[in-house]
């Protein structure tokens, strides 16, 4: 923030080491602690959505956690942005840490977690169950009420715009099917 109290700055950075110490805990069968500070279900919607985009850079710099205020409160991954470097490495076979171009932190480690694989299991499947075929759909729409102004701007910027989004939006349908039959795997 613009404006910062010691008292909030010490407070941030208790925060970020307690987060910071409980995912890299040696011991990942117990997350007690993790789950005392970290909301797991938004943790686990997060890491679906890079996981389906296939963005190597979600858990690096573009990487947004936000905590409501109160002791209650849990931190939360969101929201989502920058999908800039999403749908780069072409067949979707590896996990989004694994051999990537940017230096992702936390993500490799939560991973680790049964407590972690567990909530993504279970919110992956209400995704399945109750979500995804509507995303298909989504893209497809969006694409199609967005082309004309698409043409428009890529006739006024040639360099910089973009011409046929239902194809591109097409690609990305496939793109992300492919993502979810691996990641359903």
């Amino acid at each position: 923030p613009e404006v910062l109290s010691t008292e909030q700055e010490i407070y941030l950075k208790q925060q970020m080491e307690a987060l910071n110490s409980a995912i890299y805990a040696k011991d990942k069968t117990d997350a007690s602690a993790l789950e005392a500070i970290l909301d797991l279900d938004a943790a686990a919607r997060f890491y679906i959505v890079q996981e389906l985009m296939d963005d190597c850079e979600s858990y690096h710099g573009s990487c947004y956690i936000y905590k409501d205020a109160g002791d209650g409160a849990k931190w939360e991954f969101g929201p989502v942005w920058d999908f800039g470097n999403s749908f780069q490495r072409g067949n979707k076979d590896k996990f989004i840490w694994q051999e990537s171009a940017f230096n992702q932190t936390w993500i490799g480690e939560l991973y680790k977690f049964p407590a972690c694989q567990e909530k993504v299991k279970e919110v992956w499947k209400d995704f399945c169950d109750n979500k995804l075929e509507s995303l298909f759909g989504y893209m497809k729409d969006y694409a199609e009420d967005m082309s004309q102004a698409a043409d428009s701007d890529k006739e006024r910027w040639p360099d910089y715009g973009n011409s046929n989004v239902v194809a591109k939006a097409e690609s990305a349908i496939n793109f992300v099917k492919n993502s979810a039959k691996w990641l359903g795997k």
